[in-house]
């Protein structure tokens, strides 16, 4: 945390510029935390601009509005650099670079999805039987830190994909009624779904925090 206090930040006159995440430069389909990103905030301070605001980051449900979000506190996974997966020794595909050109002329979330996502449980599971003592700990107490809001949201979320993206009320009774006996089951059952949900959560946190 700063030193300073936050309100001072409202003390001196600033300056800024609005971009979502998601227009950054990118060839997978949307922007990223990569090295766009930090190109960008590069141009910002060059330019004598202290404030970058984006729109919110969380992830997206249908039409993939960023005010539409499944979660207040969670981040997009599809905004994860996979380059920093593949520096992390988690993920050992190549990655293919797309046409830079045209992935720069509009956003698309299903080639983002269809590409990203996939690569992304190749991490997870690679996460899982290489990382590193120290990665492991961090993983650990970050999910410790946020489980306020972490634990429901991986199951919630890990529940919709096995319901085929139904909306909670359309859940069976037991699950949409939380009824204890049913959430154990479930989580039994999902339990790697639910990983790989807190898993891309630790890989956003981690990316935007730096």
């Amino acid at each position: 945390m700063n030193d300073r206090n936050e309100t001072d930040l409202f003390k001196v006159r600033r300056g800024g510029i609005l971009l979502h995440s998601i227009s950054l430069p990118g060839a997978y389909g949307i922007g990223s935390f990569g090295e766009a990103a930090y190109r960008w905030v590069d141009r910002l301070v060059e330019g004598g601009a202290s404030i970058w605001q984006v729109l919110p980051q969380g992830p997206t449900g249908y039409g993939d509005s960023p005010y539409q979000c499944y979660s207040a506190f969670a981040g997009n996974p599809l905004l994860i650099d996979l380059q920093k997966a593949v520096e992390a020794g988690w993920l050992f595909e190549k990655i293919a670079q797309e046409d830079q050109e045209e992935a720069a002329q509009y956003a698309d979330y299903e080639r983002a999805r269809s590409y990203k996502l996939p690569l992304l449980t190749e991490a997870y599971y690679t996460f899982l039987k290489e990382a590193k003592a120290q990665d492991r700990q961090d993983f650990e107490t970050f999910c410790k830190m946020q489980s306020d809001w972490l634990e429901d949201f991986a199951l919630f979320m890990a529940i919709k994909e096995r319901m085929g993206g139904k909306p909670w009320y359309e859940w069976p009774e037991e699950l949409k009624r939380r009824q204890p006996e049913a959430l154990e089951r479930i989580k039994k059952e999902l339990h790697e779904r639910i990983g790989w949900h807190r898993f891309t959560q630790y890989l956003f946190d981690r990316q935007w925090r730096d």
